[in-house]
């Protein structure tokens, strides 16, 4: 039997699933199913996974996703009858292919009739080359983590498959395959485009999208199921970069953790140099749209399409900060990994620079939501750190960092934003009593418009002042790690005490101590499951509370 006939059917079912999935409702999937979907995507098992990949060539090993319609035909090695394999007619594998050719052109106009404005851009843009099972396959999975209420890749059963079965290679070969296109957009590009006329910024969106949707999947695949438990309030659900307590402590997450350690150990260290790479080209990119340096495609580019470019960029990069919160949850192997390479902690901290000779992007943004979720994340990816490799010496990498272009530590970078929140909190603290009055004079007067506004800027005010307290609570956190595991295990080399001591309100502890706690308070009353840190919050504030004495 021809392969070519399998690859018919594989074809047709594969478009019947993605054109399912594209629904934003939920359909059932059983495991049955889920497996044969999964099966489409072995056609090519010489690059099923990454350890197959050499020397990290990545162009001409993404073959699996080229179709075989422009191939010849393979045959089995089984005899049939009395006819042996040099006996069959070379003409039934033609036909074979006529017959698939045939089907693969009615599906691509199928595919092609598919009202969604996203795939009528998509196949707008790309080549016809890129219509093929394994794509489809491939965007199935992209659907389902995106679109389906009932996420089923949270099931434990389909976090294995999707690592048993090489799916978790396949997704970031992907990513690095996008990720250098995008690097190398304008001299070279993996993907093939329709129109070579394409303007730059259509196929960096186009691309950038992509690459947002499979550093999503695999930040789910490595997200505890109770992670997902969260509650609709915009607080809450910035608070992300918390870790979450399993709701069954002597039961950990197997498909969660393995699928971590799985990640960090794959061949030629692909994810943590994946992580970097992305983090460099979010950082780069984001840095010449603020500073100006961008030279559009034409002088008719407006302020909307450089801020829709901006969007994009700070998006995906949340995306990746996510993937890296999941990624570094409850799991010391994993934190351990990432901490020994001295370039991934440079890069995090470069994230928290905020002087004048150089300023980090995250404090260069406009928009202060971004601004808010890319800080708690950030600090949520070093807290995790920290609370996983509690009393472990792998934590004074973190501690001994300096950032040699401003010659400034890692405790010094952390410590001027913790001084900056803390400033602002307590300014707005002082001046609740005039706020509170200002709003009841609005009252008394009755005038409803201002009343609104009054209103409006009360709570704008509150939600502020609430941001910078949850940010002074993370950074003072952090704090206090650094100074209880230097004196742990180093004996104050790295840290001078007084110093710090020195930058702090009334030069002492007292007032970090005070916003941690309330922090801790304000979580219990919004019901977000159990912070990790308490196993050693009260350890680190007890340090913190004796350094006074």
């Amino acid at each position: 039997m021809c392969l070519i006939i399998f690859k018919s059917l594989s074809l047709c079912t594969a478009l019947i699933v993605f054109t399912l999935t594209q629904d934003n409702l939920s359909i059932d999937i059983d495991d049955s199913t889920f497996n044969l979907i999964l099966s489409f995507l072995q056609f090519n098992e010489q690059n099923s996974c990454i350890k197959d990949l050499d020397n990290g060539e990545l162009a001409d090993k993404f073959s699996y996703l080229i179709d075989l319609a422009s191939n010849s035909c393979h045959m089995n090695n089984q005899k049939n009858g009395s006819q042996s394999n040099d006996e069959i007619s070379s003409s039934d594998a033609n036909d074979d292919l006529i017959v698939y050719k045939k089907i693969y052109s009615k599906c691509k106009k199928i595919y092609d009739h598919i009202h969604s404005d996203t795939l009528t851009k998509e196949h707008n843009i790309l080549q016809d080359i890129h219509f093929n099972c394994a794509l489809l396959t491939l965007d199935c999975l992209l659907n389902m983590n995106q679109n389906m209420k009932k996420n089923i890749v949270l099931n434990d059963f389909y976090k294995n498959e999707m690592r048993e079965k090489f799916v978790i290679d396949k997704i970031l070969i992907r990513s690095k395959l996008i990720l250098k296109s995008l690097i190398n957009l304008k001299t070279q590009s993996e993907f093939e485009f329709t129109q070579s006329g394409l303007g730059e910024n259509t196929k960096f969106l186009f691309l950038l999208g992509k690459l947002k949707s499979c550093i999503n999947l695999i930040e789910t695949l490595t997200q505890p199921i109770s992670h997902s438990k969260s509650t609709n309030t915009g607080i809450t659900n910035n608070l992300k970069s918390i870790k979450y307590k399993e709701d069954d402590e002597d039961g950990p997450l197997e498909s969660n953790q393995l699928n971590q350690n799985y990640m960090v150990d794959l061949k030629n260290r692909f994810v943590i140099e994946f992580i970097k790479e992305s983090l460099n080209f979010f950082d780069n990119q984001i840095s010449m749209l603020l500073s100006d340096r961008t030279k559009f495609e034409s002088s008719a580019e407006t302020d909307q399409i450089k801020s829709k470019v901006l969007n994009y960029l700070v998006n995906a990069l949340k995306e990746q900060f996510l993937f890296l919160i999941s990624l570094t949850q409850n799991n010391e192997y994993v934190s351990k990994k990432l901490i020994a390479d001295k370039e991934f902690v440079g890069m995090l901290f470069k994230f928290l620079i905020n002087e004048s000779k150089a300023q980090s992007i995250l404090f260069k943004l406009a928009n202060e939501n971004d601004q808010f979720d890319l800080l708690i994340m950030l600090l949520g990816i070093l807290l995790n750190l920290f609370v996983n490799c509690f009393k472990d010496k792998v934590l004074l990498n973190l501690i001994k960092y300096k950032n040699k272009e401003v010659n400034i530590t890692a405790l010094e970078i952390v410590l001027k934003l913790y001084q900056a929140k803390e400033n602002l909190v307590r300014i707005a603290e002082n001046d609740q009593e005039n706020e509170f009055n200002q709003l009841n004079e609005h009252i008394e007067s009755q005038n409803i418009e201002n009343i609104n506004v009054a209103i409006m800027n009360s709570i704008h005010k509150a939600g502020k002042h609430m941001e910078d307290h949850i940010i002074a609570a993370h950074s003072g956190l952090i704090i206090g790690y650094m100074l209880f595991i230097d004196d742990t295990f180093n004996n104050r080399n790295y840290i001078q005490i007084d110093s710090v001591q020195a930058k702090l309100k009334n030069k002492a502890f007292t007032s970090m101590v005070q916003i941690i706690r309330k922090f801790i308070i304000f979580m219990k009353m919004m019901k977000v499951s159990g912070f990790s840190a308490d196993k050693y919050l009260e350890m680190v504030l007890g340090f913190l509370e004796n350094l006074e004495n």
